[in-house]
């Protein structure tokens, strides 16, 4: 029976990073299209997981609310951080520090 049990945490948790993963890769995307909207060069093709929390929205059920960071750049010799913050793959915040043009 324990095995069973084990399957099942193994299964859940593929099931988890699988899911994570795919926002990641939304939140990749998202990140260059804002870049290119903002007339911004996205730096190192990535973004990296900054944290997440468990927030509740409008309607009091509680999501996962992941935050994601990412560098950028005006002119290529200065590196800013972005910021996104995702629910399952809505973008819900956008930000990029302050930088020159």
């Amino acid at each position: 029976m324990s095995i069973l049990w084990w399957l099942l945490f193994f299964v859940i948790a593929l099931g988890l990073w699988w899911h994570l993963m795919g926002t990641r890769e939304h939140a990749l995307l998202m990140a260059q299209e804002h870049c290119d909207q903002m007339g911004v060069q996205f730096l190192d093709g990535s973004v990296m997981r900054d944290g997440f929390r468990f927030p509740r929205n409008r309607s009091g059920t509680v999501v996962l609310l992941q935050r994601f960071s990412f560098e950028f750049s005006t002119s290529g010799d200065q590196r800013y951080l972005g910021h996104a913050e995702l629910i399952g793959k809505r973008v819900v915040k956008m930000a990029l520090e302050a930088h020159r043009m």
